[in-house]
């Protein structure tokens, strides 16, 4: 296992295994590499996928500096990214139902963290977490 394994792991959590993006390129966006996705009420997987793309971004990015091998600290530093995240999107929001939501996303993320560094025979130190509590 190696982080980007990890990363898609724990950004892929919440996307249903059924989910499906339906992404289109357009004629007038021909001489560049811009797609459009479509989102309908009956479609909510496709805006999943869309936010773990979002999210591998940004654990990729708080991870760059670090060794592709997983260790406690990889761990640690997704940690906090997740928590970050997940405090920048809660903070947006202004539906309390799908902060809630959210925040139980988040969740089952630190719980893939906590499982991760279990198959990987390591612990690793957990940042304080404002939504573990």
């Amino acid at each position: 296992m190696h982080k980007t394994d990890i990363i898609q792991r724990l950004a892929y959590i919440n996307v249903p295994k059924d989910a499906k993006l339906v992404e289109q390129s357009y004629p007038a966006f021909a001489d560049t590499n811009v797609v459009v996705a479509s989102f309908t009420p009956g479609n909510a997987g496709g805006l999943r996928i869309m936010l773990a793309r979002f999210l591998c971004q940004s654990l990729e990015d708080a991870t760059a500096d670090l060794s592709n091998t997983p260790d406690a600290e990889l761990l640690r530093r997704l940690h906090e990214a997740c928590i970050k995240n997940t405090e920048a999107t809660v903070n947006a929001l202004i539906i309390d139902a799908v902060a809630d939501e959210l925040i139980n996303d988040h969740r089952k993320m630190v719980d893939q963290l906590a499982e991760v560094a279990k198959e990987l025979g390591f612990e690793y130190e957990r940042p304080q977490d404002p939504f573990l509590q």
